[in-house]
């Protein structure tokens, strides 16, 4: 595995983006109307999120994972009517800084914290 690679002593943190891709097929799983940074504007498309664990002493990332957001309706019937994607990209980002924490030492202190408002895993 990546992670069993990289330098042990050195601080680490979970890094999380989304990207757009435009889409305008009918039957594509996942397309919905999505909002395109690029474009400043809500956009018919498939969104995706992207996990790296990102090394701060080296300056460095490795891409850890990459996930489909379904589409509000599925969504909602998966996580319930109050979630949005944000709270599926959470859960992402979530489950991939738990994985990566498995493979690396993580600090003592290490789980769910809160800063500013933000969760946040320490690893």
């Amino acid at each position: 595995m990546l992670t069993s690679d990289l330098p042990k002593s050195t601080m680490k943190i979970a890094l999380m983006d989304c990207t757009v891709v435009e889409e305008n097929g009918t039957c594509t799983y996942g397309l919905d109307m999505v909002y395109h940074s690029s474009h400043d504007r809500t956009e018919r498309g498939l969104e995706f999120s992207e996990v790296a664990l990102v090394d701060v002493d080296y300056r460095t990332a490795s891409y850890l994972s990459m996930a489909q957001t379904p589409d509000t309706a599925t969504l909602q019937q998966r996580l319930g009517t109050d979630k949005t994607r944000i709270d599926w990209e959470l859960s992402h980002l979530e489950d991939e800084a738990v994985s990566a924490c498995h493979h690396l030492p993580c600090s003592e202190a290490a789980g769910s914290h809160t800063s500013g408002g933000t969760p946040q895993q320490t690893l």
